[in-house]
């Protein structure tokens, strides 16, 4: 079964250059653009950067992500931010297309 990695596993001595290889193979806008999506498609809590097997995956994936001043860690504040932003950007989006529609809206509220 999947087991949760309650502290970081330690890499003897990682060389510089590994370590800037893997800061650099994910940018912080695609890990958080992905994060949203993964978020938003699957109905997420955006506590899901929290819960220990989504922080022991992206560990495997690549360690750099959850270390001290990762992504993963920026990404605790910045997705409730972002998903607030974007549900104001698709909030307007749909309030324009709304008032231009040719046809009149009806709803009905069935109890």
């Amino acid at each position: 079964m999947f087991k949760t990695i309650k502290t970081p596993l330690t890499v003897k001595s990682p060389s510089p250059t590994l370590i800037k290889i893997l800061k650099e193979a994910i940018s912080e806008k695609d890990f958080l653009d992905s994060l949203y999506y993964l978020i938003v498609t699957y109905n997420l809590p955006y506590l899901i950067v929290k819960w220990p097997k989504f922080r022991t995956f992206l560990y495997i994936c690549n360690y750099i992500l959850v270390s001290k001043g990762g992504l993963l860690i920026k990404s605790r504040n910045s997705v409730p931010l972002l998903l607030s932003k974007m549900f104001m950007v698709y909030k307007d989006l749909i309030k324009k297309k709304l008032s231009t529609a040719l046809l009149k809206l009806y709803f009905i509220i069935n109890y």
